[in-house]
């Protein structure tokens, strides 16, 4: 069964796929989306029963969507309907507009992404390679045995897109939406209620719920598989997710929207597992460093995209090798990410990544922690729900680092600044640091 029969016959409530533990019925969404069979589409996918279910009915009826997020300032999609004028756009569960030209024959579907460069691009992939990393995943995360899985990141994300709403579908597995990220003590009460098997979750996340009290929340044994994508693994916490997750298996996932989205995947067994390891490629990937053991991370294979889409609907082809956008190293045949070229340092004449600083600082007791190089020194900002002890900082150094790559300052700050995808605005920090609008809780 190809990934488009296994979309519609969850469509139509056929087999086992549940949303919300309840049937789909949307032959009728179906036969009005029929009529934009092969066109592209911009698609705001929003994480309601009614956004999931037009998404399937549109996939089955043939239409070539675009995943966008539903959260897209107004002047942002403004410009991006401007720029894809000749896309259709789905908007109160309808399509409007478009030219009616048919899209590149072989895309699927395609999300939007901005990378590094914070320049929105659409990656395209085809319908086989993307049912070949869906299995992929599926094997490499031992999902066989679990039966459901529970949304909290936006759908909008290839992460979530991909590893839980379309490995549900093709699997015939339930699928249950939290109502939001922001929500997250709650999300968990439902999933608890709901018996859910699997999540896909990101640090940013993760220290959100804690922040909220999430030591008071009782385990959810029922769950089998927890996954992290997106940021450095929350390797600080495997406690507290130990406790959490008394019954499941912890993984870490890299990947990149090229990559749609997995690269490798790993089980964490230790709070002691380096926070750079990411294990060995996915089989469905060949991986390439740009250099001997450390340089910048290629890929290609049967899982990965196609390219990106241009304005009229055609897929410009990726190379022969595809940028993942960090730089990695191999030790043995395991792979480690050292994060993007400006967070790998050279201290002493060896390469560090600013991860295993910052992994340091979690380590101390920090909720948020950021590391940077300015000058030839290491800068680092932490947030912490209560005053970090220098005893504590010292002892959490001296564990994970060199005392060359030691912090020559660490400041504090309450009000920890965010980006709209909810990972840290470095950018902000360094900002407010040489602005001297920080407290130093440490300096050596």
């Amino acid at each position: 069964m190809t990934l488009r029969d296994a979309i519609a016959k969850a469509a139509l409530g056929q087999g086992g796929f549940r949303l919300d533990g309840a049937t789909l019925d949307v032959a009728a969404q179906v036969r009005a989306f029929a009529p934009y069979a092969g066109q592209a589409a911009l698609w705001p996918l929003a994480n309601t029963k009614d956004g999931v279910a037009d998404f399937l009915a549109a996939v089955a009826a043939g239409v070539r969507p675009v995943v966008i997020s539903p959260a897209l300032p107004p002047a942002k999609l403004a410009g991006l309907r401007a720029a894809y004028g000749r896309f259709a756009y789905y908007v109160e569960g309808r399509l409007v507009g478009g030219d009616g030209a048919a899209a590149d024959e072989r895309l699927f579907l395609a999300l939007m992404t901005s990378g590094s460069t914070g320049e929105p691009k659409l990656v395209a992939i085809n319908e086989t390679n993307l049912a070949a990393g869906i299995a992929a995943i599926h094997d490499a995360q031992g999902l066989a045995g679990a039966r459901s899985t529970g949304v909290v990141l936006p759908l909008a994300y290839s992460y979530a897109l991909v590893n839980q709403l379309l490995w549900a579908v093709l699997y015939e597995r339930e699928i249950y939406l939290s109502g939001g990220a922001l929500n997250a003590l709650a999300a968990l009460e439902r999933f608890r209620d709901a018996g859910v098997e699997m999540l896909c979750l990101v640090a940013p996340w993760l220290r959100f719920a804690i922040g909220l009290g999430l030591d008071q929340v009782p385990p959810l044994p029922a769950v089998k598989v927890v996954n992290f994508a997106g940021a450095p693994f929350p390797i600080s916490d495997v406690a507290a997710l130990r406790r959490l997750f008394p019954h499941a298996r912890l993984y870490n996932n890299y990947g990149c929207a090229e990559a749609m989205p997995r690269l490798a995947v790993r089980e964490v067994i230790t709070a002691q597992d380096p926070v750079t390891l990411v294990g060995r490629p996915l089989p469905t990937l060949k991986v390439s460093l740009d250099g001997e053991d450390i340089g910048p991370i290629l890929f290609q294979g049967a899982s990965a995209s196609l390219g990106t889409l241009d304005v009229n609907g055609r897929i410009i082809d990726h190379g022969a090798w595809i940028a993942a956008g960090d730089v990695g190293e191999w030790r043995g045949d395991q792979l480690h990410v050292l994060g993007r070229h400006d967070q790998v340092i050279k201290v002493g004449g060896e390469r560090l990544s600013l991860m295993e600083i910052e992994r340091a600082l979690l380590a101390a007791g920090a909720r948020e922690a950021a590391a940077w190089q300015s000058a030839g020194q290491v800068i680092a900002a932490v947030a912490a729900a209560a005053p970090l002890e220098r005893k504590n900082l010292t002892a959490a150094l001296r564990a994970h680092l060199p005392r060359n790559a030691w912090p020559a300052v660490v400041y504090g700050i309450a009000d920890w600044p965010l980006l709209t995808t909810g990972k840290t605005d470095r950018r902000r920090l360094q900002e407010l640091a040489r602005a001297g609008d920080l407290d130093v809780v440490f300096s050596l």
